[in-house]
């Protein structure tokens, strides 16, 4: 496993975390994400954020994508903390 802390929102995405989890997933072998871009999607859930992250790599990246989906959990605390006692989702 990566030694690179996991992101818990769009703004603790890294490249250093991505080229890592994409080598460990087995998609990228010799390239490494040297820029990213987050934009959420147009349709939110209630208690997630969602967002594309688009991925530019540093030389040839073979297979690997071009851009992925991220999901976070709510930044708010109250639905956060709902969610957590009904066990409904994940706050990771």
């Amino acid at each position: 496993m990566s030694d690179v802390s996991f992101p818990t929102t769009p703004d603790e995405l890294s490249n250093e975390w991505l080229t890592s989890t994409l080598r460990e997933s087995g998609v990228l072998t010799d390239a490494s994400v040297n820029a990213h871009v987050a934009e959420p999607v147009s349709q939110q859930g209630v208690g997630s954020v969602v967002v594309r992250v688009e991925l530019h790599y540093d030389g040839e990246a073979g297979g690997a994508p071009t851009s992925l989906v991220g999901k976070f959990a709510t930044p708010h605390e109250p639905l956060r903390a709902f969610a957590n006692k009904s066990g409904s989702t994940s706050t990771r």
